[in-house]
């Protein structure tokens, strides 16, 4: 994030608060003024979470004129908001009452507890306010054709990247704790040749296009990869 938009971001979210205040914020010259959403609102606070506090996230609810559904998520910032039902861990809490309760101990007090991820109940509400489900879309074209499947070769290419460091960090390691370095013989793995091996890795790792998925360096095949 660039300084300024840091900088305006902390201070109109945390330390004055002004997004909250009607006008008092404005963006890219208009105003903001949360009682003029009135689409419905599907909110998660997480248990846990250090960075946004579930009882400030749940306060959304009183903000706007929208029909709101909070969820309250275990565990914290990101163990609470990325996990797939597939892992069968966490739970979450829900809270049904009408009207509304007024305030956090009155909503956790009265919440039900549901075992694994809250994706689930995320699913439901957005198809009561979707359409009917369609085939997916078919991407790219004669003139661009999709270069590959999502999330796309450059997370492939992140996970390579990480290994050469790893195998990096152990050879060094190694040829630290090596009985030709403490008795002062000449070893192949010197610091000079390690980091020539591995920033020559790192070159091919930018420019080679990921059809496989990588492995960890090998420094017996100097290769990435399978």
């Amino acid at each position: 994030m660039a300084p300024a938009a840091h900088s305006f971001y902390l201070r109109n979210t945390y330390l004055e608060n002004n997004l909250i205040k009607p006008g008092k914020l404005s963006v890219l010259g208009e105003p903001t003024d949360l009682r003029r959403i009135h689409q419905d609102i599907y909110a998660v606070g997480a248990e846990k979470d250090h960075i946004v506090p579930w009882r400030s996230a749940w306060r959304i609810a009183q903000l706007t004129r929208a029909q709101t559904r909070f969820v309250l998520a275990a565990s914290g910032h990101i163990a609470g908001m990325i996990n797939p039902p597939s892992r069968g861990k966490g739970g979450h809490w829900t809270n049904d009452t009408l009207p509304p309760p007024i305030t956090t101990e009155d909503w956790l007090a009265g919440a039900a507890k549901h075992d694994g991820s809250w994706w689930s109940d995320w699913t439901k509400w957005l198809a009561a306010r979707s359409g009917k489900r369609i085939q997916a879309p078919t991407v790219g074209s004669a003139a661009y054709p999709a270069v590959s499947d999502a999330p796309g070769s450059y997370v492939l290419e992140k996970q390579a990247r990480a290994a050469m460091r790893s195998w990096s960090r152990k050879l060094r390691r190694s040829w630290r704790r090596s009985p030709s370095r403490r008795h002062g013989s000449s070893d192949p793995f010197t610091v000079k040749a390690w980091t020539s091996r591995a920033q020559t890795t790192e070159s091919r790792s930018r420019s080679v296009a990921f059809r496989t998925r990588p492995q960890l360096f090998s420094p017996h095949s100097g290769s990435i990869f399978s």
